[in-house]
């Protein structure tokens, strides 16, 4: 079995995660849950809404969050703030700028991918550079990963992929760039998996610590920048601050 570079142990507080997909992007979260024992990953719900809908969702529980003190909790390097978090795809929905703009006022973190989120676990075994339509994207992930059939509950086995994911990284730091050169940072193909698996990986019990480590891609990339915005709070400000 392949071992994933993520770490075994991180501290974290918790992150709730709204996810709209009901396979794929459900059981990537499962997997990074059962994978991490330094914090709970909590699966929220909001599979099969409208994007609208889950960000009305997790800025309420975002909001929640900042007026509860039992969203942060003392440890090592300071208080730990509770993150939220929406795993999301571009797809043919038409209210994503409205609904990221919602989140990003609300402190929430965005994994937004266009087409769909199937470009994740592609992006693990090759670099997909041309636009794509969801029903492709979905035949090229089953034919490199067999395992995967969207008609037939659209499962990855990401522990069998979880040894490739610095390879994943970089392909989808490279379409961001060529995304972002191209007018549209969230452009097709691109998505933003990498943010998560990265605040998951470079996480430590001091957010500034995470923060300057998280950085790295933005100062080497200053195209990259606008993508800070779709960190979660309170470690969005404190990478700014850091690039």
């Amino acid at each position: 079995m392949a071992r994933s570079d993520l770490p075994a142990f991180v501290r974290f507080q918790v992150l709730h995660m709204f996810v709209q997909g009901k396979n794929t992007e459900s059981g990537w979260v499962e997997w990074l849950r059962l994978n991490f024992r330094g914090g709970s990953i909590v699966l929220e719900g909001g599979v099969g809404h409208s994007t609208k809908v889950l960000a009305n969702e997790a800025s309420h529980l975002a909001r929640r969050i900042r007026g509860n003190k039992g969203g942060s909790r003392r440890h090592g390097g300071g208080d730990l703030q509770d993150e939220v978090w929406v795993v999301c795809d571009r797809d043919s929905f038409t209210d994503i700028p409205e609904a990221r703009n919602q989140m990003r006022d609300s402190g929430v973190g965005l994994v937004l991918s266009n087409k769909c989120f199937e470009l994740w676990p592609l992006l693990h075994h090759r670099l997909q550079s041309a636009a794509v339509g969801r029903r492709l994207l979905q035949r090229m992930l089953a034919a490199e990963h067999p395992i995967y059939d969207h008609d037939n509950g659209a499962w990855v086995d990401w522990d069998c992929v979880a040894g490739r994911s610095t390879r994943a990284v970089a392909h989808a730091i490279e379409l961001s760039r060529r995304a972002a050169s191209a007018g549209d940072i969230h452009g097709n193909p691109s998505t933003g998996a990498w943010l998560f698996h990265e605040r998951l990986r470079l996480g430590s019990p001091d957010l500034e610590d995470t923060a300057i480590r998280m950085a790295e891609p933005f100062r080497r990339y200053p195209e990259l920048l606008p993508l800070i915005d779709d960190l979660a709070e309170p470690l969005r400000n404190r990478v700014r601050l850091a690039a």
